[in-house]
């Protein structure tokens, strides 16, 4: 079976009879991952020194004012207009200090 796909690159049906496995290990490379924090791991951060409960929009509202990239959200609708979410300042200041707690900022 052949056939042509949109970028004009030509694609056959073959029976595979070999493989190769590969394991690359990125210290290798000089490159240490180590531990990335989450959303549920700065929240608990917030709640468990500051005795609140940090909203989702709140850490990426800040996350986005300091600058740290976040990845996109696949299962946003893009058909709703979004409600603009502001961060009070004390709650912005408590996820800036986990944030530095998980060394994302300095």
């Amino acid at each position: 079976m052949r056939g042509i796909c949109g970028d004009g690159c030509l694609l056959r049906w073959e029976k595979v009879t070999n493989y190769l496995q590969i394991t690359v290990n990125p210290m290798d490379f000089g490159i240490n991952f180590g531990f990335i924090p989450t959303v549920s791991d700065i929240k608990s951060y917030v709640e468990k020194v500051y005795g609140f409960k940090a909203h989702s929009a709140y850490i990426g509202q800040v996350k986005g004012k300091l600058g740290i990239r976040e990845h996109e959200n696949y299962h946003d609708s893009h058909t709703s207009p979004r409600k603009p979410t502001v961060c009070p300042e004390e709650k912005e200041a408590a996820i800036v200090d986990a944030l530095k707690h998980f060394g994302l900022i300095q």
